[in-house]
């Protein structure tokens, strides 16, 4: 005769079902899936755009915690803060972006072109631009556009 389950196994066991089933409605094996979908075409787009202007990229998936990028998104930064703040202004940002959305979301406002803007300043002129946006609210993944800007 089979013992009965307690409780803490069924929850166990209730979770990873819970979490197959997700997977399987989002048509997704792979958390980061769409996060680097959007980036390679991002790529894609950025080589089609010879002689303008040279912008970087990032896109973080909030369920994975993984972000993807070109090179340039983190070398626009290098001059105006570290790698360490870098990633303090777009958790920030990330995080601003879910909790405006979810706030339109309540009070029944479209949530089309919500964004936020941040700028950084340097010694002179030159400031480094850091917009963002959410691509899909659930799971949160969210796209950063930076630009050096001189002025």
């Amino acid at each position: 005769e089979r013992p009965v389950a307690t409780e803490q196994e069924f929850q166990v066991f209730e979770r990873e079902g819970f979490d197959r089933i997700m997977k399987t409605v989002s048509g997704a094996n792979d958390d980061d899936a769409f996060a680097r979908q959007v980036c390679a075409s991002f790529e894609v787009l950025e080589s089609l755009s010879v002689g303008r202007e040279k912008i970087g990229f990032l896109v973080r998936c909030q369920q994975t915690m993984n972000q993807f990028g070109n090179k340039r998104f983190q070398g626009l930064a290098e001059s105006f803060m570290d790698v360490d703040t870098l990633h303090t202004v777009v958790r920030d940002m990330h995080i601003e972006l879910v909790n405006r959305v979810s706030e339109a979301q309540q009070a029944g406002n479209n949530t089309d072109g919500i964004s936020v803007y941040r700028q950084f300043k340097h010694d002179g002129d030159d400031a480094l631009e850091v917009s963002a946006s959410l691509l899909r609210d659930q799971p949160a993944v969210s796209l950063f556009v930076s630009r050096a800007v001189s002025k």
